[in-house]
């Protein structure tokens, strides 16, 4: 809403209201970074779910960490290793199922969108979880974990001047701890702070 209202995009809204997704449950399934510090003795297992857009969806996606190249509906995505089969608190987290764990670059192109924008997210985990439903709204959504990205942030925005425009998707904590070595940049508007993440539109 803020892109469309702001700055004139034309992002189709519906895309994200609720009653156009399926939900799949998976239950007991999640334990946290927290419950794992507890262990399941003290702490209890929470239900997991995954969101499926009602509408036919396509996508291309590039993964170069894990050498994926695939182009199919919204469950590329998801890494189902992380929620079938036995479970498993410790070694495997239910949260990882989200754009396969934590990789440098994913380049996301929605097939079904040519006409949309073309936007570069700078993310930590939080934005993971959020990529793959913003990604309804573009022509194409490249990825970036700076945590995990070793190359030049600027050379990268450099290659590609085609973005129409930068957004950082973060945990309020990842902000304030890493902003300043991960994210040099001298103009930022806010577009919405939330108590679970904050989202922003560089100039």
């Amino acid at each position: 809403e803020y892109l469309n209202s702001k700055y004139g995009y034309n992002i189709d809204m519906t895309w994200f209201d609720k009653d156009n997704f399926s939900y799949e449950l998976y239950e007991s399934r999640i334990l946290g970074s927290e419950g794992r510090k507890l262990t399941v003795s003290v702490a209890e297992p929470e239900d997991f779910m995954l969101l499926y857009p009602k509408k036919d969806v396509k996508f291309s996606v590039s993964v170069p960490d894990i050498d994926k190249n695939e182009t199919g509906d919204f469950s590329v995505f998801y890494d189902y290793s992380q929620v079938l089969g036995n479970i498993e608190y410790y070694d495997r987290m239910a949260y990882e199922t989200y754009m396969f764990g934590g990789n440098a670059l994913w380049e996301i192109k929605n097939l079904n969108n040519p006409e949309g924008k073309k936007v570069l997210m700078l993310c930590d985990s939080f934005g993971r979880t959020y990529a793959p439903f913003f990604s309804l709204g573009v022509r194409q959504l490249d990825v970036l974990d700076l945590r995990k990205f070793s190359g030049s942030l600027k050379t990268y925005i450099n290659c590609f001047e085609d973005f129409d425009a930068v957004i950082i998707v973060a945990s309020g904590l990842s902000f304030v701890t890493i902003t300043k070595s991960l994210f040099p940049f001298s103009t930022i508007a806010i577009g919405e702070a939330t108590s679970c993440g904050t989202y922003f539109v560089l100039l």
